[in-house]
């Protein structure tokens, strides 16, 4: 019974080491995206927009953005500008911690994230105190650039 206990607590130990350092992000249902505001990530919830991928193909066009607002009570703005930051955080799995990361350095969209080179943004990203391991982040960088 002891060596089973010790033998679970050690795999358990060696899961979280590595995943701090080979798993860069997490899933994160809308309700708890941090590049939304909670206000609207509770509308979005409550309208069924729960998973950001259906979120993502929920709001893809016009006349669904028109909808959603309807449903919804935000804007088609705001839900537009809502469709981007969502399709950053499923972009080759960046995910919220990073997407939250990189809108401190003013990068919202893809389109913004698309602008940058691996190294420099590698470079910004540590400078903002970015998490780590740092010595992945150009590499990680690299992915995230490519369409």
């Amino acid at each position: 019974m002891c060596a089973t206990a010790l033998a679970t607590a050690g795999t358990l130990a060696v899961f979280a080491a590595a995943d701090s350092v080979t798993s860069d992000s997490h899933y994160v249902p809308v309700a708890r995206l941090g590049v939304l505001s909670a206000r609207d990530r509770e509308a979005l919830v409550g309208a069924g927009l729960r998973s950001p991928e259906r979120l993502a193909r929920a709001l893809g066009n016009d006349a669904a953005l028109a909808e959603w607002s309807a449903r919804t009570g935000l804007s088609v703005e705001a839900l537009r500008r809502h469709r981007e930051r969502v399709a950053l955080v499923l972009h080759h799995g960046l995910g919220d911690g990073r997407a939250r990361e990189l809108a401190r350095l003013g990068i919202e969209t893809r389109e913004d994230l698309a602008g940058w080179r691996p190294e420099p943004l590698a470079a910004a990203l540590r400078d903002s105190g970015a998490r780590g391991p740092h010595r992945f982040l150009e590499r990680r960088a690299r992915v995230w650039l490519q369409h």
